[in-house]
């Protein structure tokens, strides 16, 4: 996210989390704006939460419109 940031010239306030739990509560609890880690899937398929990036080599399959 910092190398992201710095291409971008958008500055990000880390927020750690001990793990995912807390960090997805957090985001659906509107307490973060955003959020880079393993989610549960379930929350992009009902709407609640929105995937702008994977950090992957390859393209995922189930989310083919989401950039890598």
């Amino acid at each position: 996210m910092k190398k992201i940031g710095e291409k971008e010239g958008v500055e990000f306030a880390a927020m750690p989390f001990g793990s995912t739990g807390p960090a997805e509560v957090a985001l659906l609890g509107k307490h973060v704006d955003m959020v880079a880690g393993d989610f549960s899937p379930a929350f992009i398929e009902a709407g609640q939460t929105r995937l702008i990036v994977l950090f992957r080599d390859e393209r995922a399959e189930e989310y083919p419109q989401c950039p890598r």
